[in-house]
C-alpha cells in the first residue's frame, strides 16, 4: 500500500510539472496543477496517517465522520454548513495537538505532521468556504506540503520505518 501511495505522489508531481510547462493551454494547465496538488495532498495525508498512531484514536475517527457529514451538508448547500466545517477542523486540530503533546518521543517527522495538519486545515477552510485568496493559499500550501512529504518519505525510508511492499 505504501508503495502505491508513494507512486501516486510522484505521478502527481509529474502532473504539476506538466501543468506549469507551456505544453497545454491555460485551462488544461490549471487542471493538471489543481489535480496534482489535490491527489498528492490526499495521498500524502493517507501515508502520514497510515504510518502513525493517531488514526487509532476513537475521537479522531468520530471527528472525521462528522467532517464527512459536514462536507455533504456543504455540497447540498444546507444552512450552517460553513460554521460546522470550521468546528470540525478545529476539533481535528485540537485533538491532534493534544495527541502531539502527549507523545513522549518526538522526532522531526512528528513536528512536520503537526505543521502539515495546520497547513491543510488552513487551506481547506479557505477553499471550502470560498474565501478570497483560496487558490493562492492552495498553491503555497501545496508546495510546502510536497516538500514535507518528500522529506518524510526519504527520512522514513532511510530509517527503515517506511516499508515499500
Amino acid at each position: 500500500m505504501n508503495k502505491i501511495l508513494v507512486l501516486v505522489i510522484l505521478l502527481s508531481l509529474v502532473a504539476i510539472v506538466i501543468g506549469y510547462s507551456t505544453i497545454f493551454n491555460e485551462e488544461n494547465s490549471a487542471l493538471c496543477i489543481d489535480g496534482g496538488f489535490s491527489i498528492s495532498t490526499i495521498a500524502g495525508l493517507i501515508l502520514l496517517l497510515k504510518n502513525g498512531t493517531f488514526i487509532k484514536n476513537k475521537l479522531f475517527k468520530i471527528s472525521i465522520s462528522i467532517f464527512i457529514i459536514e462536507i455533504l451538508f456543504k455540497i447540498m448547500h444546507f444552512p450552517f454548513a460553513g460554521p460546522m466545517i470550521i468546528l470540525s477542523f478545529l476539533s481535528i486540530s485540537i485533538l491532534y495537538t493534544i495527541h502531539f503533546f502527549k507523545k513522549q518521543n518526538k522526532v522531526m517527522v512528528d513536528y512536520l505532521k503537526l505543521i502539515i495538519l495546520y497547513i491543510a486545515v488552513f487551506e481547506w477552510v479557505f477553499s471550502l468556504l470560498h474565501w478570497p485568496y483560496a487558490w493562492e493559499i492552495q498553491y503555497m500550501s501545496g508546495f510546502i506540503f510536497l516538500i514535507f512529504i518528500m522529506y518524510y518519505i526519504i527520512s522514513e525510508k532511510r530509517n527503515g520505518r517506511l516499508i515499500l511492499n
